[in-house]
Formats: C-alpha cells, structure tokens, sequence
C-alpha cells in the first residue's frame, strides 16, 4: 500500500461509529463475577435471530477498576452508549464506590426507568411508612446512590435463588425465572412473550441452519461462523487460517494439509483445524479395513452395547449371541422361551436392557443376562423396534399391520393403543434424542413424525416416487447433544438411494400439518441402500449400500471421509455403531467390526493419527507454512495426544 494512503485509512478506520450497548451490568466481581457473567451469556443467546451472533449486546467488565481516570472516561462512554443499566445489589456492590459511581451517573444521565435493580444478596426494603424511599436502615444490599431517588416502590428482581443454584443456565428454573424478569423489559415484551419468542427464533435458527446442510454448504457456512466468532476471540484466528490453508494443500499434499492443520488445532482443538486434520488424515489414511470379522449362521440383525464393547447378533430364531467388540469373543448367549420368528434388535444406550421384535411381540432382557425373557404381547408382528436415547424405559414398536406404539419395557405404564401410521407396514422407525416424538418409515416409501405423549401426528413426508418397490430402508434422528441444530436433524433413507435431511424440532399446534422440507442429501453409495445413519458421535452420516463398502461422510453430505471395506460379497442386512467409535455391518451372516475414530474430536483424530503421521514437518515448511512462534500468546491447550503428536511433528513450534 503506498505510505500517503496509510494516514486515511487509519482516519477512516478509526471514525467508524461504535455501536451501542443493549445492556451494562453493574457489578461486584469478587462478589458476582459468576451471575454476571451468567447473564450477560443469556442476554447474548437468548432469542437470537438466526442471522445474527448475538441478541443483545451487554457491556460487562471483568478487568480490576484502579484509579486511572481514563478507565472512569471508558466506563462513562460505554454508560452513556447503552440502553439500559442492570445493578446486582448485594453488600458488596454497595460497598464498592464503582458500582456507586456507575449508578449515580446513570441517575444523571439516563432515564431511571431504565435501571433494573436485582437482588443478589442482603436485603432490599422498602419504607412503607414514608412511602417515599428505601428503609435504609433495613436495606443492605442498595448502593448509596440510590438514596431518596425513587418516589414510589420500584419493581426490583429476586436473584437469590440464582445465584444459588448449581448450574446458572437456562435449564435451572429458578435462574430462568430471574433471567426472563430482566430481560423482559430490555426486549421490551411481556415475560411470557418473550419466552414463545426464543422459541420462535430457536426454530427459526433451526430451520436457517438446516437449509445451508441440504444445500451442501453446511461446512462453508460453520467457517463463517467460526471466523465471526474470532472476531471477538482474537486467539482463535490462527487456528481458522492454519485450518483453511490446510484444506487449500489437501488436494496436492494431504501429509503437509495434515501437519498444517495439527498447527491450527495446538491453537484451538475444535473448528476449522480440527475438521481439516480429519479429513487429511482420512485421506491419508484410505479405506477402513475390519478389525475382525464373525461368522454367525442365520444373522439377521445386531446392535451395540451402550459402551460399544459388546455386540448383540440376533440370528432368525430370536437367539442372541453377544461378542466382545474389541476381542471377537462369544461372552453370552441368549435363547428365548420358545421358538420365534425373529425381526430386529436393539439394546437400550441408557440401560442394559435388549430388545428383540418378533411375530408374536417383544421379548426383554435385563442386563443381558441369561435369565429366561419377559414378553410384551402383540396383537400384529413388530417388524421394528427403537429404544429412546435419554428414557431407558421407551421402547418404540412397529407393527406388520402399520401402526406403531411406545411402551414402558419396566412395566410402570399402561401401554397405550398402537397408532395407524402407514399403508402397507413400518419399514424403520426411530425416537428422538429428547424421547419426546418418533420417526416412522413405511414400505410404500412415506414417512412420518408423532409426538409421544398425545400420539399427533407432527407431519408427513410422501414418498418421493411412485415407485411402490421404494420403501423406507431407515430413519435415524442426530444423537448428538452438541447444539439444538443437531439433535433435532432427521434422515429418511430410501432404498433407492435417496437420502433426505428433515428439521424434526418445530412446534406443531394443529394435526395434520404441512410437513418442512426434507431435501436430498448427495449419493455417495451405489444404490440400492440398506440404510443411512448417523455416527453417534453426530459429525457424520453412514450410507450403506445394498453390496458394497459403507461410506461415511462429513458436514451432511459434505463429501466422503472415509469408507468401511470388507471382503463379503454378500448383501448388507444391517449396520451399527457406538460412542465409541465402533461400527459393525452384517452381510450374509458374516458381521465386520471395525474401529474408526475419524468422526469423533480431535483427541480421538490425534490419536488415530499417531501411526499414520511419522515424520516431523521440515524446518523449510514450517517457514512457508507456518506463522512465527509467540510465546506470550494464550491458546485453548490439546489433549493428551494431540499435544504428544504436535510435539513430534512440530517441534519447538508453537
């Protein structure tokens, strides 16, 4: 840039307004720092819109004030660029000639109906005597300032019961109750309205997200985020550069993408590093062989324990043989009562409890052990069954006549009637991460949402052809708690290949609704499909052909990250996988076991990465390629092997 441009642009940089605070919370850190920051993370969530970073903006210092005038000149600029004053009140911010002078200003300055008190500790009284002002005598939590400068009894908030609370989130009702009666009035509706609008917004942001996964731009769009995210975290920034440089050299040189991105994940071990070092490593790395394989006469179906070391085959006869994972071993195995004819299985990720679906029913066993079953009768054989991910006790059933139900497997609940869902037979059926709705699949190819408690139907989804050979081969809900985006992600799989992303977390008031949009992910696999799931860990999806090797792929259609090989030539009846990176797929009664940790965080990436990256970056790359070293910089610390493979592939650098 030439020198006489310089002076210009800094004028203009710096003449750029600043916008205004929302809120400024006047505080006592020693005393409040906790709620304080509690609140200002609410006030900066809560009913975002989806295509904003943030709420409201609330100014909340955490430095130690000292005496220097230019810090008294910030704090009354950042007062006098904000909307509203919130004052924790307790003896120590009553003692702190800070939060006496924030207060006073205010009073100066701003309107007085503007400035929320909010009690934390002490006591607040008023002096219903006068009526005129505080029972100073009795009231210890108020700063002085405060003194004669209301005329009638102010609405104050009750905050003691938050900042008692365990966890000061959300989910704790009662700093949810103090959150919603200071926010209110900042948002300017009613406490109730604000309440139905973050809902409103939430599915709002959920159905914006969902849009940029069909469309294939999920990855692009979580860089984004990720980058305005590191505007307000500085340190995050060379993480994103290194992450978005490697993906730039992946297609040339994975190894060298690799080490690059190791560097951006020794700056932060999650985002755009991390993803990058997955998919180098993915590259490098190639097809995923089994571990071992089993040879089970008659398989027909399997299911992981909820530690994923034990695998449940369940052969046609409804007997179950039950492997350890990791050794190939048969440990159990379990016979039912009498002959069956046996569908499916599945084993509660909560408990210990199995499940097997046959003609005649539902037979359970707890902890897996060889004691004789109980039964659930069946008026229709249950073709499908699915366990609730958080309610050990839900198991859902799919019936041959088409109708499904949810019953209690601990027998505490009366079962409720079974509900007609699709002409034809459930093919697939799933529940929800919360154990609140369920997903059915029918053989003629349509799919469907209920709720559980009232049996609504939410909404359904026609099929996409007419072709009545084109069943539902699957539905699988995101088990992943990581975000609301996540958990509420819905795949229906069609066995002609088709592979569809639905929004399973709107609210619905009236049954039948308009279905949301359920757009077509990319085939990867060569169809016909015998499923499409979710890894456990959420970050990926499995598309398992009818013959073939499964492949799994990231960012929801992003592109292929890695596929399961095997020597069978069969056909794919099943396929399976745990929290622990564990995935099984049966193919004419030879089941494959496999240990892939590629979609899970960057410690499990690091650690699968150790035999694949062997030799250090050069001292010439890491001068092309690498920002300098700087010591005094703060980073988010790695794990355990990430920081053992940054230091024998980097070095001295950091």
């Amino acid at each position: 840039m030439p020198t006489r441009l310089q002076p210009t642009l800094f004028a203009v940089t710096f003449a750029l307004p600043v916008k205004p605070y929302d809120a400024f919370i006047s505080y006592n850190q020693a005393a409040d720092g906790p709620l304080a920051a509690a609140l200002a993370h609410a006030l900066t969530r809560f009913a975002r819109p989806w295509y904003k970073l943030r709420a409201k903006r609330v100014f909340l210092d955490k430095t130690s004030m000292s005496a220097d005038p230019a810090l008294r000149g910030a704090i009354e600029r950042s007062l006098g660029k904000s909307q509203w004053l919130v004052v924790l009140a307790c003896p120590a911010s009553a003692a702190s000639p800070w939060v006496n002078g924030e207060v006073a200003w205010w009073i100066a300055h701003r309107p007085l109906a503007k400035l929320i008190v909010v009690r934390s500790g002490g006591d607040i009284v008023w002096d219903k005597a006068s009526g005129h002002d505080f029972d100073w005598a009795r009231s210890s939590a108020l700063p002085p300032a405060l003194r004669g400068v209301y005329r009638e009894e102010p609405l104050w908030v009750d905050a003691l019961a938050a900042r008692a609370a365990k966890k000061m989130s959300l989910a704790e009702p009662a700093f949810r109750d103090a959150f919603l009666n200071i926010a209110a009035p900042i948002h300017g509706i009613a406490k109730d309205e604000l309440w139905s609008l973050e809902r409103t917004e939430w599915r709002k942001r959920i159905g914006a997200a969902a849009v940029a996964v069909v469309l294939v731009l999920f990855f692009a769009w979580g860089a984004y985020v990720q980058n305005e995210v590191s505007r307000e975290r500085s340190e995050n920034i060379p993480s994103i550069q290194l992450g978005a440089r490697a993906l730039a050299v992946l297609p040339r040189d994975a190894d060298l993408a690799a080490k690059i991105a190791l560097a951006g994940v020794a700056r932060r071990p999650s985002g755009v590093a991390a993803a990058a070092l997955r998919e180098a490593v993915a590259a490098l790395a190639g097809p995923t062989a089994p571990q071992r394989s089993l040879a089970v006469a008659n398989a027909l179906d399997i299911a992981f324990s909820r530690d994923g070391e034990r695998l449940a085959v369940l052969s046609r006869d409804g007997s179950v043989a039950i492997f350890g994972s990791a050794s190939g071993q048969m440990s159990a195995r379990l016979t039912p009562a009498r002959p069956l004819v046996a569908h499916a299985i599945g084993w509660s990720e909560m408990s210990d409890t199995l499940a097997v679906a046959a003609d005649d029913g539902v037979w359970l066993w707890s902890s897996a052990s060889a004691a004789a079953p109980r039964h659930i009768a069946a008026a229709s054989p249950v073709r499908r069954i699915a366990f609730a991910p958080n309610a050990p006790e839900r198991l859902a059933m799919g019936h041959d006549d088409g109708s499904w139900r949810v019953v209690d497997v601990n027998g505490n609940a009366r079962p409720k009637p079974a509900l007609v869902a699709h002409d034809g037979g459930i093919s697939a059926i799933a529940i929800s991460t919360d154990g609140t709705r369920v997903a059915t699949g029918g053989r003629h190819g349509d799919a469907a949402l209920w709720q559980i408690g009232s049996g609504q139907l939410l909404a359904r989804w026609a099929a996409p052809n007419s072709d009545a050979a084109d069943p539902v081969v699957s539905v699988d809900f995101n088990r992943s708690g990581d975000s609301p985006l996540a958990k509420w992600m819905l795949l229906i799989a069609q066995h002609s290949g088709l592979v569809r992303v639905a929004d399973a977390g709107f609210a619905a008031d009236k049954a039948p609704m308009p279905a949301p949009r359920a757009t077509p992910l990319p085939t990867i696999s060569t169809p016909p499909l015998a499923a499409a799931r979710f890894a456990h860990s959420g970050r990926c999806v499995a598309q398992v052909p009818a013959r073939g090797g499964v492949d799994v792929h990231e960012g929801f259609g992003f592109g292929r990250l890695f596929q399961l090989s095997g020597e069978s030539a069969g056909e794919a009846q099943a396929f399976a996988s745990a929290h622990s990176s564990r995935y099984a797929v049966l193919r004419d009664g030879v089941v494959d076991l496999y240990w892939q940790p590629l979609c899970g965080d960057a410690e499990a990436v690091c650690q699968y990465a150790e035999p694949v990256l062997r030799t250090p970056m050069s001292e010439d790359d890491k001068r092309r390629q690498l920002p300098p070293s700087n010591p005094g910089e703060r980073f988010q610390p790695p794990g355990e092997h990430c920081s053992r493979l940054i230091a024998r592939l980097l070095g001295d650098w950091r």
